[in-house]
């Protein structure tokens, strides 16, 4: 049988460490794939109001185009100049 070797409070005290600073690598990690997570569901709540706010525009922008005809829309002074 094999002679048991004791480590020294040096070298476990360093393994400990070691081990600590895995768990608290590891921690930060899951922490991250959490935080990614929730990043992904708010980036797909705003990309579709991004979709529906366009999508009302372009609904707008056809509206106004067969009620006026094409041109250009000063938004500070609210006219719009027709196109010749």
């Amino acid at each position: 049988m094999a002679e048991i070797i004791k480590f020294t409070e040096d070298e476990l005290s360093t393994l400990r460490s070691i081990q600590i600073e895995y768990q608290q690598i590891i921690y930060r990690l899951g922490q991250l794939e959490v935080e990614k997570k929730l990043l992904d569901k708010k980036s797909l709540e705003l990309n579709t109001l991004y979709n529906e706010i366009l999508s009302k525009e372009t609904e707008l922008v056809s509206q106004l185009n067969t009620k006026y005809g094409t041109g250009t829309l000063d938004l500070e002074s609210g006219t719009f100049t027709p196109l010749e």
